[in-house]
Parts: structure tokens; sequence; C-alpha cells
């Protein structure tokens, strides 16, 4: 029986990331490297010199080949690991030859179930002075050492290659005559072709291909060759997208279903590099790597901020802090402004923390204002205030600065304690220009980070107060955040791992530019509400909605689980009920953090179909 191999190219065919360029982004030389990597593909240079020069600009550790490969893992193709598996079950063997760094590209195979000795990769000589000039020289750098790879293979068996076609335009062609050639996989294609077959970029479509008859020197790409000759083995009962019976996830990983995209008003979307920069090698809490982080950290922070103050950072959700401002900054009794569902709980953890405090209770749907709370301060007696700017369960936006105002006039002793969970980063927060004493956010929602931290900014006047108050615990103790923070620390270990995807979202958010990421909420928001009047109604009064979350009344009486599951099934997307009382009266479209005015287009097209479907 004549053995059969399938010879996968790595970046861009088994990943959805170029190697080289994410580590040129990792190391800040992103530019300079995608100018180069044009040259090669423009053929005015040979692919192996800009290799070598490539990496001479990058000059990876050890440690970021680390990274690589947990970024590899973390942007594989859908699916990769059964498609390898379906290919194992039917007797085909799978190599990778790759233009990848070895140590990085290893790894990768032993978690797609490929033998690392399988792998035909690019080795770096860390004994040698200059590692990337020994690169240069491997022969697997050039265009050349793939074909001669490749070629030593197919003396002993039929080899199909399934490569990327990004810059190996010559390598192409040498195996294209050399050996029977699988086609060309590109992302373009391959997510066309995958709407098609299993309406996901996927692996999928390449199986029946891969098992059927050996191929033959073909042209063109997947697009042009696998859906055709799939389409003639599919129909002719020779081969099947089904998996095979003996195929299955390598090391027992449990199947999960893919999850639709949010818009929710938290947790938000997250971006790829965002979420894969968390996929590197921890660092100590208390190393000097640690502290050059949360240095770099607080500077970014307080210019999202608006503050020259300090911004505390804690490993808990926004509603920790909630419990942290109580703890610091309430030495006699509280004005607790509440208007919705989560300024009433920060009511409800100011009780239970034990401390005295009176409630201004304002009709859901409507905003705190700067008259009402003048009002309640007449009364006299109050040390803090505590107030929600984006109630994220109503869409209401309260006139913070002008509340500031009124607090500084009529209660000039007292602080005033900010919830910006659902504004800060999508609508401009003006910590030191408004006065604010703690402002405290969470990462899920305008800052679009993954889940799991939350951030205050703090004045001077709230640290002193913390000072003489009494009992602040210790996990929320500002005390001992400061203490820590002069030496860029944290108290307790962090989560380090979402400290880098802050690192490298921080980095996006400024470079977008605050005014620019203000103007594209707003945007989205515009849209969202012109849409939400034309068939239904908003629940935020008029005046005051959000910027980054819009509370639609519900007026048509929609099945909102209904709504929801035929979203995901059909559009990859899911939207929120609404909050507490509010179920089902409402549901909450979130237009926050990195979301697009396009993206939430497609959003109302979609719901728009399934009102007219009648699901």
């Amino acid at each position: 029986m004549v053995r059969r191999v399938v010879c996968f190219d790595c970046d861009s065919t088994l990943t959805a990331i170029e190697g080289i360029d994410w580590l040129a982004e990792r190391a800040g030389t992103g530019r300079e490297v995608e100018a180069l990597t044009r040259r090669a593909m423009d053929g005015e240079v040979p692919l192996e010199s800009v290799y070598a020069a490539r990496l001479a600009v990058v000059r990876p550790r050890p440690d970021d080949l680390t990274a690589l490969a947990r970024a590899y893992i973390a942007h594989a193709i859908e699916d990769a690991r059964e498609t390898l598996a379906a290919l194992a079950a039917a007797g085909i063997e799978t190599w990778i030859v790759s233009g990848g760094l070895l140590e990085a590209v290893e790894p990768f195979a032993a978690w797609l179930g490929i033998d690392p000795a399988r792998v035909l990769a690019v080795p770096l000589r860390w004994s040698d002075p200059d590692p990337w000039a020994a690169t240069a020289a491997h022969t697997l750098a050039s265009t050349g050492g793939k074909r001669l790879a490749l070629a030593g293979l197919a003396e002993s068996a039929e080899v199909t290659l399934v490569g990327d076609g990004a810059s190996d335009a010559a390598a192409r062609a040498a195996v294209d005559r050399l050996i029977g050639f699988g086609g060309v996989v590109r992302h373009e294609r391959m997510r066309e072709a995958a709407d098609h077959w299993i309406d996901a970029p996927s692996l999928s479509p390449v199986v029946p291909f891969l098992v059927g008859r050996r191929p033959g020197p073909l042209a063109g790409t997947i697009h042009e060759v696998v859906w055709k000759k799939g389409t003639a083995l599919i129909e002719g009962g020779q081969a099947s997208l089904q998996r095979p019976a003996g195929a299955s996830y390598v090391r027992g990983v449990p199947e999960r279903p893919r999850p639709p995209r949010l818009f929710l008003p938290g947790p938000t979307e997250v971006r790829e590099e965002v979420l894969a920069s968390q996929a590197q090698r921890l660092i100590g809490h208390r190393s000097r790597e640690i502290e050059a982080l949360l240095a770099s950290i607080q500077l970014r922070l307080r210019e999202v901020f608006r503050s020259d103050h300090r911004v505390y950072v804690s490993t808990s959700s926004a509603t920790g802090l909630f419990e942290a401002t109580a703890r610091n900054c309430v030495a006699g009794r509280a004005l607790c402004c509440v208007n919705g569902a989560f300024s009433d709980r920060w009511r409800e953890v100011v009780a239970a923390v034990g401390k005295p405090h009176d409630v201004l209770e304002i009709e859901w749907g409507k905003p705190v204002t700067a008259e009402l709370v003048d009002e309640a301060l007449e009364r006299g007696g109050y040390d803090a205030v505590t107030v929600v700017h984006n109630e994220t369960s109503t869409g209401v936006t309260s006139p913070i600065a002008e509340i500031a105002s009124a607090v500084r006039s009529r209660a000039p002793d007292a602080l005033l304690l900010v919830d910006t969970v659902s504004s800060l980063g999508g609508i401009d927060v003006r910590v030191d220009d408004w006065g604010l004493d703690v402002c405290l956010t969470g990462g899920q929602k305008c800052l679009a980070l993954p889940p799991g931290l939350a951030f205050a900014a703090v004045s001077d006047r709230a640290l002193e107060r913390a000072r003489r108050v009494p009992d602040r615990g210790w996990y929320f103790d500002f005390l001992v955040f400061e203490k820590y923070l002069e030496r860029h620390q944290t108290p307790a270990t962090p989560a380090i791992t979402l400290l880098y995807s802050l690192d490298v979202q921080l980095d996006r958010i400024l470079e977008e530019g605050l005014a620019a990421r203000f103007a594209r909420h707003s945007a989205m928001a515009r849209h969202v509400r012109d849409w939400a009047l034309e068939r239904m109604d908003l629940f935020a009064a008029e005046g005051y909605r959000s910027d980054s979350v819009s509370a639609v009344t519900n007026t048509l009486q929609i099945d909102i689980r209904a709504m929801n599951r035929w979203l995901a099934e059909n559009h990859d997307m899911v939207v929120a009920n609404g909050y507490g009382k509010l179920a089902d009266r409402t549901f909450r479209i979130g237009h926050m953090g990195d979301h697009t005015v396009e993206d939430v287009e497609a959003l109302t097209a979609a719901i728009d179909e399934f009102l007219r479907v009648g699901v």
C-alpha cells in the first residue's frame, strides 16, 4: 500500500497568524518587518535574505518563542485538530514543513497531535554568537530548502502540500513540478469556501480533498480546487465531512461550541490579539519585570482616566471596588443615588459593610441630576455621595460634571464616588477636571478586556480620608494599595496574564485616540437609537441616552430568548435581555469596546431579519 503524506505549512494555514509578524508586533518592530516582507512578496529580494533580515530586526529570545507557540495554539484554525485526527484515522501521515521557528512550531505540532519528529522547521542556535545569522544559513529558511525537504518525503510516499501561498511563490512552482500539489490555502478563500460548507473559518473543507485519490499537479486556490473536487468526492460517496469514528480531540480536551459574538453591555468582544497576549510565560509578581510592566500600565491608565492621580489595579470585578470605596471613604453617612440595578447594588454594598446611608431614589430610566443631588444634600450630614455615571441596566447616562459641581458647592467636604463601569473608555470621563474623588471601572466593558480586572482613580482627598477611617479590611484597603503602588507592585498576586492583555489593549486604545474612540461610540449609539425608535422605543429618557448601551423597550413583545437563540444560530451574535425587573420588558444592545458602526449595522439588520421571519 502506498504511504500517503499531507504536509502543512504552519503560518496562515494551520493558524490565523504569521509568526514573524506576531513576534515583530511583540517587539514593536511591526512596520519595519512588514516592509521587508512586502519586498520579498514583490520579488525584489530572495525570500531567505528577507527572512534573515526580519529575524535580525526582531531578535527573538527563547521566551518569545514559548509565547509564540502559545499564540499559535490560541490562533489555531477552527477544527484544525479534528481535521488532523480525521486524516490520521484515514491512515494518512501529517507533517509540518515550515519556514517558521522550530521552538515555536514543535509545541504547536504536539498540541495538534503531530509527532514532533514530523516537524521540519528552522531551529535557532542559541549557542552561536549571532543565532539569527545561523538561521539564515539553514536550508529550510529558503524556498529551495522546502522543496528539498518535500522531495525527500516524495521518494517514499505520495505527498500533498497545503501551503499558505503568502510569500512562497517560488516554492509552489518548484513543488508543483515535483509532487502532487494540493492548491494554495489562503484565508480569504478559506473563509469563502467555509461559508458554503460549515459557515466558519475551518479546515474541514480540505478533508474530502486530502482523503481522496492522489490529486496530481493542480493549479488554483482552495475555492477552485477543493470546492469542485471535494463536492465530487462527497457526491460519489468517497469522502465525508463527518468526523471519522476514530477521530477525537488530542489529550481528551472537551469539545466546546464556538460562542457567538457578544453585543452585550459587558462582557464585550475582545480582540484576538488581546486574548492571545495572555499566552505568555508568567513572570514573578515581585520581579523587576512586573514592576516595569505595572509602571508602564500606570502611566497609560492615567491618560485614559484623564487624571494625574494614582489609578489602583485590582484583581476583582468592579463590584469589589464598590466595597473598597465604602470601606475607605465613608466615615460618617453616605448619600446613595439609585436610578437602576447597579446603583442599587452599590447601595447594598454600603449597607453590607455597615455604613450609615440614605437613598436618593430616582425612577428607573431617568437620570441622576445636579438639582436632585443638591436638594438631597441640603439636609446636610453627608461625607460621601455614590452615583453611577452610566447605568448599565437602563442605558441612562447621568451628567456627572454637573453633579460634581453641585456636590462641591453644597457639601465641599463630601467625597464624590463615581461608578464609570460601562462608560470609561467609551464616553468622555475627566476625573481631575470634574473633581471626582474615586472613579472606578471594570475592564470588560468599554475597555474591551477579558473580565477580571478593575481600576480606581483615587484623589489625594480620598486617600487622606481613608487614613482616618478604621476597619478598612485589607484586600481593598487604599493605604495598602498605595504602599505597593509606590513600588510598582500590587498588594497580592495579580492576574498576571490579564495584565498582559491590559498592556496590549491600552496601546490600542491610545493609538486610536480617546476623542476618536468616543466619536465611534457616539456613532454606534446614534445608529442603534435611530433603529430602535423606528421599530420600538428606548427605555432611557431622551437627552440622557447612553453612548455605550441601549435598553430597547420591547413594545413588540418579542420572545427575547428565542431571538437570541436565532441570532446565535444564524448570525453568530447575541444581545442581552433586560436586567432584573426589566427582564423581557427590554433588551439591551452593547455598542461598546472595539465594536464598529458596521458591526452594529449588521446586528440591527439581523434583528430585522428575525422580525420578518417571525420565528
